[in-house]
């Protein structure tokens, strides 16, 4: 799930962390997040994004490599380090409200 366009990791039961932005080529791995989501609320922790993408996503352009277009950091993770301080989610949202 750490190098998919988009990633979800069972956190406890019935709850994920989910993750955005890898690569399937395995170069790039996917960008923490939001922790702990309830399955119920995965649709909409996510919804922001799709739609973003649907939107906007340039011709054949996957959703990892919108996302990391639009909202990723400077430089690519390639390094898995299990840290998850600071998740995206809200830097994300706020820039989508920009939008």
């Amino acid at each position: 799930p750490y190098s998919a366009d988009l990633g979800l990791v069972g956190h406890k039961p019935g709850h994920y962390d989910i993750y955005l932005g890898g690569r399937i080529e395995g170069d790039r791995l996917a960008e923490f997040y939001a922790e702990n989501v309830a399955m119920t609320e995965l649709a909409t922790a996510i919804r922001p994004v799709l739609t973003a993408w649907a939107t906007n996503r340039i011709p054949d352009e996957s959703l990892g490599d919108f996302y990391h277009r639009k909202f990723g950091v400077d430089h690519w993770r390639t390094l898995l380090t299990g840290s998850k301080d600071h998740p995206a989610r809200q830097r994300v949202e706020a820039a989508l409200a920009v939008v």
